[in-house]
């Protein structure tokens, strides 16, 4: 097991988390929550609660962080309260 690759892989998530955060601040919208969660495979899944005026501008922040280089997917969940 060598540590070089998870190392970079951290400097990948490291890089996509300020990527992301970038995106959200850059759409005029706050970051309430994040988590993220790395799994064994080295994929990283990232979770973020964002505030959001409209629908709208959650498809925007959804469509910019798609671009994000290491980005393989971005869905919404919604949460029954």
């Amino acid at each position: 097991m060598k540590n070089e690759p998870l190392t970079r892989k951290l400097k990948h998530l490291v890089t996509t988390l300020a990527d992301i955060a970038s995106v959200i601040s850059k759409n005029k919208s706050n970051i309430l929550n994040a988590k993220t969660e790395t799994q064994e495979t080295g994929l990283a899944l990232l979770y973020f609660t964002v505030l959001v005026e409209s629908s709208d501008q959650l498809r925007k922040i959804m469509s910019d962080i798609r671009i994000v280089k290491k980005v393989i997917d971005v869905k919404r969940i919604i949460r029954a309260e």
